[in-house]
């Protein structure tokens, strides 16, 4: 990948962030609003105490790595939350949405946006890592060649003039 395409790919990536950290008050209120709504509590136990529990991860660490794990777990949270917004009572969860601004279509295209810059970047980091490994590889072998004829060059009865003392090791 050209520098220009990795700046790009993390200038996107940025932006899809960027846009959503915007909503992240809106999602922290929804998550809060749904996980006390005792008409909700009943019939989705579980969706609740997983959203109660994760909605305190709408925060994003500095750092590359941070971030993508950052993102990683606001989509975990993301996909939980449109999970209980398909299966519970319409009327109940769009009273929700109404009150904090969002709606599903938003939910759906913020979880769609996330996963795609996420893959993007898993991939980027993935081709970075080969590249590191190919030059750290190549640097390896440079070395050991260079340790292997300065340990050749001390073996006694070897001569830099006599090729016909050439012993291997």
């Amino acid at each position: 990948m050209t520098s220009s395409n990795l700046g790009e790919t993390l200038r996107q990536a940025q932006q899809t962030f960027a846009s959503i950290a915007e909503r992240a008050p809106q999602y922290v209120e929804l998550s809060a609003r749904l996980a006390n709504d005792a008409r909700l509590a009943a019939r989705h136990p579980s969706l609740l105490d997983g959203l109660a529990m994760n909605a305190t991860l709408f925060r994003f660490a500095p750092g590359a790595a941070a971030l993508l794990f950052s993102a990683r777990r606001l989509l975990r949270v993301l996909r939980l939350l449109q999970t209980l917004l398909h299966q519970a009572q319409p009327a109940v969860i769009d009273e929700h949405l109404a009150a904090v601004g969002l709606t599903r279509q938003q939910v759906d295209a913020d979880i769609q946006a996330l996963s795609a810059t996420i893959a993007q970047l898993t991939a980027l980091g993935a081709e970075r890592a080969g590249q590191l490994a190919s030059e750290g590889a190549r640097l390896a072998g440079r070395l050991a060649g260079k340790g292997l004829r300065a340990l050749r060059s001390r073996q006694p009865g070897t001569s830099k003039l006599d090729p016909s003392s050439s012993e291997t090791l």
